[in-house]
């Protein structure tokens, strides 16, 4: 009987790349569904208009995910925006922005591993 073995490459690997198109879904979840309602939230209660989030390159969403998940850095003077985001922010917003962080440095740690073991 055939069986199906992976060796550990294959695991990282996999586990890597499909960690890495999950964590890609959500981004685009975030960015949808969070950032819009933080944004219309702001506006509204503050009186702020933040269309600074969605320009660039897309690094403002890692910025935001750390900013609602980690205290210290939504109070951070090099990012004023951020205080905005903890404060709005709901539990499926630290849920997106949870995921987004986790199996993006996964991906991250798994890629760079297989990058240097595998050269």
């Amino acid at each position: 009987m055939n069986s199906i073995v992976f060796t550990p490459d294959e695991i990282l690997g996999f586990s890597s790349f499909f960690s890495f198109l999950l964590g890609g879904i959500f981004i685009i979840l975030f960015s949808q569904i969070s950032v819009k309602y933080m944004k219309k939230r702001v506006y509204e209660d503050e009186g702020v208009s933040v269309s600074s989030w969605e320009g660039g390159i897309g690094i403002v969403l890692i910025n935001l995910a750390m900013a609602v998940v980690f205290e210290k850095l939504a109070d951070h003077p090099l990012f004023p925006d951020n205080k905005y985001a903890r404060k709005y922010a709901r539990k499926l917003d630290y849920f997106f922005a949870l995921m987004i962080l986790i199996l993006m440095g996964f991906a991250l740690v798994g890629m760079t591993v297989m990058y240097f073991v595998y050269l």
